[in-house]
């Protein structure tokens, strides 16, 4: 199929935050081309959360809602593939608070038409971006982000560009924004009911991807042409997110392969990015270390199991 028959269409999967969920559907919008559709799925419990994504928007393509009874991730994208399956060959699947820049759908499209083999393609966003408070300035996060500008002043531009370009080295991929696009030909028969809870489907999809090989070429890697929005670091939760990120990674480790992600490698990631924090930012070093504390208690559980 050729890239301008191709269809393409998106599957947002709403948690918790409907500033992030609208930031997300306002990036898939201005795509060009528009996709073929756009699907936010969220839990029953929570859809009135997000009644306010539905308000019209400059775009022919109408955001189409699906609610789903059953709790979790990956029923949520399971829903809205069925929602979608008929409107699109390859479907895109991300959680709220991923932005995709608008040239985001051209290259994928271009990139499955030209590449027929192709069956699963994960990408890792580039960079993020950090959020605040201030509801008000969303629109400007919106347009900065997707602009690709950065909002430090002229004079220390050079330095903020060193620290983008250090923290994009030393960031753990299992804990960025990640995105999944199938080819729904070829994902026939599959199932996301193993996706976790944790705040990036990095490994499930990964998990995805070494289920699809089978059936053709994947791909996986970082690109430029997404955007991670971030709160500031919780660190109530941050002991509990290196336990739960340790763990996963253990369990990981058996069934990746080396295409997608070394379980040793990601564990040397997190802990130097966790390093690096507590080195270079001030603000977050209480977070780093509760967090390795949290990935020590993750290795003492993964020990007592294996007894």
């Amino acid at each position: 199929m050729t890239e301008s028959a191709l269809r393409v269409a998106y599957v947002v999967a709403a948690e918790s935050d409907p500033r992030s969920a609208w930031l997300t559907t306002r990036s898939i919008l201005r795509q060009d081309p528009p996709p073929a559709g756009l699907v936010v799925a969220a839990d029953v419990l929570r859809e009135h959360a997000f009644a306010g994504l539905s308000e019209p928007a400059r775009s022919p393509v109408l955001v189409e809602f699906v609610s789903c009874r059953v709790l979790g991730i990956g029923p949520r994208y399971m829903a809205g593939l069925r929602s979608i399956a008929d409107k699109a060959d390859v479907v895109v699947l991300c959680r709220e608070g991923t932005l995709f820049r608008p040239d985001h759908l051209a290259e994928l499209a271009a990139l499955f038409g030209r590449r027929q083999e192709l069956v699963g393609l994960m990408q890792q966003a580039g960079s993020v971006r950090r959020m605040t408070s201030d509801a008000g300035a969303d629109q400007n996060i919106l347009d900065e982000s997707l602009s690709g500008a950065a909002p430090d002043a002229a004079p220390r531009a050079w330095l903020a560009a060193a620290r983008r370009s250090v923290a994009g080295a030393l960031r753990s991929r299992s804990l960025t924004a990640s995105m999944l696009a199938v080819r729904l030909t070829s994902f026939r028969g599959l199932s996301l009911s193993e996706f976790g809870t944790g705040r990036s489907d990095f490994l499930s999809f990964a998990s995805c991807l070494d289920r699809l090989r089978p059936r053709g070429r994947v791909m996986a890697g970082a690109s430029a042409k997404l955007v991670e929005l971030r709160y500031g670091d919780d660190q109530r939760q941050a002991r509990r997110a290196g336990r739960e990120a340790f763990l996963s990674l253990s369990r990981f480790r058996g069934e990746a392969s080396s295409l997608v992600v070394s379980a040793p490698a990601e564990i040397g990631r997190l802990l130097a990015e966790a390093v690096a924090a507590i080195v270079s930012d001030p603000a977050r070093r209480a977070w780093a270390l509760d967090f390795m504390r949290g990935m020590r208690d993750g290795l003492r559980e993964a020990g007592l199991r294996r007894k």
